[in-house]
């Protein structure tokens, strides 16, 4: 598993598809700052797979070069701890 979060999707706002939503303006206006709201938040959702996508694509291209890098019998000296 990467990264140990997911990306949770926003909920779709219910108000366009409800009729009652244009009875008033006041209804109007609500619905208007839920869809804001989600806008918002699908935005922020976008970013968050985004950044998974890149976590997962560094993961593999590491994987991919570690085996890459023994299978050729290639690879750069292990850094030492101090």
């Amino acid at each position: 598993m990467l990264g140990g979060f997911i990306c949770a999707p926003p909920f779709i706002p219910d108000c366009p598809d409800t009729p009652a939503t244009y009875q008033n303006a006041e209804s109007v206006a609500a619905c208007q700052r839920e869809l804001d709201r989600y806008a918002a938040m699908t935005a922020a959702y976008r970013d968050c797979l985004e950044r998974q996508i890149a976590v997962a694509v560094r993961h593999a291209n590491d994987v991919l070069d570690r085996f890459h890098c023994l299978s050729q019998r290639n690879c750069p000296p292990a850094a030492e701890s101090k």
